[in-house]
């Protein structure tokens, strides 16, 4: 292996930790399932990472072939599992359909991989490509959902859709050429740092998209509880000025009664004006 592949490996695994960290830190805090979905993808793709340095280490072909087909199965996995945490918060799933697609893919690939190695990565690279495709391509095909959704974090779901593109093409390019996946036995370290580099800085983009996209939903979801209760309490202390002011036009109102009557008005007033700074926030 060259040592360009090796530390780009490296940097790759960096980068997914980063990636697993912020997701764990989001699903330990926030509780939400599709952070442990995101967790788990995280984690893989570090699996995926580290398995081809694991390859490059073994002496028999046999165990260099199946850490070269966990690197590939391990990265569609990862990536199946990160970015159905993402799209999770926009779309139901039941966990039967979350489920299924993976499985799939393992049963395919070990029967695959009993066939030929060369036809279970390819499968795997198809079915990868098949899975960005479909979940990148429900924010381009619903614009208004994800506009609305995604507001301020839109523009780096697009650098995201941009680096992963490059990625994808310099991949395709590589092979054409011959150089294998991964580019783990090639000596063209032009071809290395064209292949790793998109591939790092999209991990990186991702993991601020990540960051960015949490912090949008949870000001969303603290706008809409904000407009909720403020409207709520708006309308209950309209009700109490209201009857209020109907108490005070009774007549042969003991005095006490009258100053805490126009206390509770005062009151209201207060309330009304605190409740209209509440929703300029």
């Amino acid at each position: 292996m060259n040592s360009l592949v090796f530390y780009s490996l490296i940097l790759l695994s960096l980068a997914r930790l980063a990636g697993f960290l912020v997701a764990l830190s989001f699903f330990l805090e926030l509780k939400k399932p599709r952070y442990g979905y995101m967790t788990f993808g995280w984690f893989l793709l570090i699996l995926s990472s580290i398995s081809p340095i694991i390859a490059n280490a073994m002496i028999l072909f046999e165990l260099k072939i199946i850490f070269l087909i966990l690197n590939v199965l391990l990265d569609v996995l990862g990536f199946y599992f990160s970015l159905i945490g993402l799209i999770t918060e926009f779309f139901s799933f039941s966990r039967k359909t979350i489920f299924f697609y993976p499985i799939s893919i393992i049963f395919v690939t070990i029967i695959a991989s009993i066939v030929d190695y060369n036809l279970s990565i390819g499968i795997n690279l198809f079915l990868f490509i098949s899975s960005m495709v479909v979940i990148f391509g429900i924010p381009l095909i619903k614009k208004d959902l994800a506009k609305e959704c995604l507001k301020e974090s839109l523009r780096w779901y697009y650098l995201v859709l941009l680096v992963t593109v490059i990625t994808f093409l310099v991949v395709v390019f590589s092979s054409s050429i011959g150089e294998g996946y991964g580019l783990f036995e090639s000596n063209n370290e032009i071809l290395i740092i064209l292949n790793y580099s998109p591939s790092i800085l999209t991990h990186i983009i991702i993991v601020v998209f990540i960051i960015q996209l949490e912090n949008s939903l949870i000001r969303r979801d603290k706008n809409e509880l904000k407009d909720k209760y403020s409207h709520d309490l708006g309308n209950m202390a309209q009700v109490v000025y209201g009857n209020t002011t109907l108490l005070l036009m009774e007549k042969n109102l003991p005095e006490s009664t009258m100053k805490k009557l126009e206390t509770i008005k005062k009151r209201c007033i207060e309330a009304s004006d605190i409740i209209r700074e509440i929703r300029k926030l």
